[in-house]
């Protein structure tokens, strides 16, 4: 079984860049994980942030991973 662990992203709109998030994606893809496991803070600004920023969580549609934790 093979994890990809991603820890304390941060993600937020005003350090959002997406050719960075899509070569983490790119990346995390290359690896063929069976489980993504996305630990620590998803976003700068808490869930108040998750409504109103999309950009962290489109990237979840685009992981060729069944599972994502």
């Amino acid at each position: 079984m093979r994890i990809v662990h991603l820890s304390d992203i941060h993600f937020s709109e005003a350090y959002y860049l997406p050719e960075i998030a899509d070569g983490m994606l790119e990346s995390i893809n290359r690896y063929s994980p069976d489980i993504v496991v996305i630990t620590g803070d998803l976003t700068e600004n808490g869930l108040a942030a998750m409504s109103g920023f999309g950009g962290c969580l489109q990237g979840k549609k685009e992981l060729a991973v069944d599972t994502i934790i």
